[in-house]
Parts: structure tokens; sequence; C-alpha cells
């Protein structure tokens, strides 16, 4: 019996040494704000978030907006970017899931309707980021977002940025 004991330990022992534990990294941070707004065709803001892939393999991105009462918000998305892979739409709200791969840099924009008539909307957003394949980083993205307000005066456009400092500049 002892023997029969002895040599299933050992089994045990050698199937735990040959199993591979799939690490996967993980990560978020908070837009502390945005404000999109569309109130004529001569005044408008859009929120532009930066994302950066500081590591060499390919990251997935989810980026969630909220409104000012902490609910997801609704109603058409209209989100848009730049250099986004296998990109996800959410059909409800205003989220996004995309590829963002390695060393690289997206950019998603959130845009009112230009069909509404006055519409604003403002609150905060999450990024959340995900790396499988074994890499266990903890600091894989970096994040900047802008607001552009632009208005336009007879034929002359002017414009003011605001910048909102994500995770205090730092990766995550």
């Amino acid at each position: 019996m002892r023997t029969i004991l002895s040599m299933l330990l050992s089994i045990c022992i050698l199937v735990l040494q040959q199993t591979t534990v799939m690490a996967e990294g993980y990560g978020k941070a908070f837009i502390p704000s945005f404000h999109s707004e569309y109130a004529s065709p001569d005044a408008l803001h859009t929120f532009y978030l930066h994302v950066s892939n500081i590591v060499d393999q390919a990251v997935s991105v989810k980026v969630t907006f909220y409104d000012n009462q902490g609910n997801i918000i609704s109603g058409s998305s209209n989100i848009s970017g730049n250099n986004l892979h296998n990109v996800d739409y959410s059909p409800t709200g205003y989220s996004i899931t995309f590829d963002l791969y390695s060393n690289a840099t997206s950019e998603v924009h959130l845009k009112i309707p230009y069909d509404t008539q006055t519409y604003s909307f403002y609150g905060y957003g999450k990024i959340e980021w995900v790396i499988g394949n074994g890499n266990d980083e903890t600091d894989a993205v970096i994040a900047n977002g802008t607001i552009i307000k632009s208005t336009k005066e007879t034929e002359r456009r002017t414009c003011a940025l605001q910048n909102i400092l994500i995770n205090r500049g730092m990766p995550f």
C-alpha cells in the first residue's frame, strides 16, 4: 500500500512540475472627466483619448464612458477612432473594445451626433486592458485625454485645448 501511495505522490509531483500556468496581465485606470457637446455648427466640444501600448505584445483595451450620474452612457454610440484593430462597439452604449498592437498608439473620439439640436454630456470613463499568452505585465498602457473646443466666427476658426491627465501620466 505504501508503494502505491509513493508512486501516486511521485506521479502527482511530476504532473505539477510539467503544468504551465498561463498568466494574464491586467490593468485599469479612470478618465477623471470628459465633456462632449454639440450646441450648433459653430460650437462643438469633442473628447479625444490617446492610448499607447508600451510593451512588445498586443493588448486588448476596453474603454467605457459614464455620465454624470455614474451610468454607462446609452444611446447611439458615436465612438470612432484611428489605429483601432478588431473593434467591438457596444450596441447600446458608449463602450468600445479593440486590440492595440505592440508599441502602438490608438486614438478614440467621442463625438456628439450632428443631427441633434442641442446635446451635451459629461462624466468620467474607465480604461481596462488585458494581455495573455503567459505575460503578467502590470504596466502595459499609458493614456491621455484632450477636449477640443471649437468655435467658428464667420470664416475664422479657433480652438481651445484642455488636457485630461490619466493616472497622473504614469503607465498602468
